[in-house]
């Protein structure tokens, strides 16, 4: 069987941190194709499922995430996904 195209898979590692005393945290990884890219982070006050997490990783990705991680969008360089748990 030939494989007539080839997607790119983009993986992310998120992980959300609420805390009164010293504010609210995401950090996020981004793969892509199994290669790690790189770890940004965030903070921000009084943040809940409403609030939008924008990341501008190098090499053109693009990560916004909302609904404490469980939703989002994604821009690779030539592509952009929706997801939605």
């Amino acid at each position: 069987m030939l494989v007539a195209a080839v997607q790119a898979c983009i993986r992310l590692h998120v992980v959300t941190s609420y805390n009164p005393t010293v504010g609210d945290g995401m950090r996020v990884q981004i793969w892509d194709n199994n290669d790690f890219y790189e770890t940004q982070s965030q903070q921000k006050t009084a943040a809940n499922g409403e609030t939008h997490w924008q990341f501008a990783f190098g090499r053109g990705h693009y990560v916004e995430l909302w609904d404490n991680g469980k939703a989002g969008f994604v821009s690779t360089p030539g592509k952009s996904t929706t997801h939605q748990d």
